[in-house]
C-alpha cells in the first residue's frame, strides 16, 4: 500500500519520552522539519555493576509507505543510523541502524512507536545483537 500522506505537525519539535524494552531509556527526540529527526536515550542497569547506556540515532521518515485515511493521525516509518556505549568497568561501543513505526496523533502532542535496532559492538570486541523496545514521546 502506498500513498501519498502529510505528516501529522507536532506544536513543538522536542519531545520527551521512554522506551520499553532493551534497553529501557529515557529519550529525547528533536524532530526536524518533516522529513528526519534526531534521537538521544540514556539508560541504566542497576544489577550487578551499575552500567549506563548512551545512544544517539539520524533517522528519516517515509511518510508514505502505509495509507492513513485522516489528517488527525500519521503512520511513519522510520529508518537510520547512529551510535552506542556502555560506560562501566568493562567500557564498550558501537553502531546501531533504528528502524521503526511511528504513530503520530494531531489533536494530542503524543507520538508512540515500535523499534527493532540491529546493533553492532567495535569495542573492545566485535560483535552483533538485536535491541529493540515500544516508546513514547510527548510534544510539549
Amino acid at each position: 500500500m502506498f500513498a501519498l500522506s502529510q505528516p501529522v505537525a507536532h506544536a513543538g519539535n522536542l519531545g520527551v519520552g521512554f522506551v520499553v524494552g532493551e534497553p529501557t531509556a529515557l529519550s529525547l527526540k528533536i524532530d526536524q522539519p518533516a522529513s528526519h529527526a534526531i534521537t538521544f536515550r540514556t539508560a541504566w542497569y542497576l544489577n550487578g555493576d551499575p552500567e549506563i547506556y548512551l545512544s544517539g540515532d539520524f533517522t528519516f521518515y517515509n511518510n508514505t509507505l502505509f495509507e492513513v485515511q485522516s489528517d488527525e493521525v500519521s503512520l511513519p516509518v522510520y529508518y537510520g543510523m547512529g551510535g552506542w556505549a556502555m560506560v562501566d568497568d568493562f567500557d564498550r561501543f558501537g553502531g546501531r541502524i533504528p528502524l521503526g513505526l511511528s504513530l503520530r496523533l494531531s489533536d494530542v502532542p503524543l507520538e508512540i512507536f515500535l523499534e527493532i535496532s540491529p546493533t553492532l559492538t567495535i569495542y573492545p570486541q566485535t560483535g552483533f545483537d538485536m535491541r529493540g523496545g515500544v516508546g513514547v514521546h510527548i510534544y510539549p
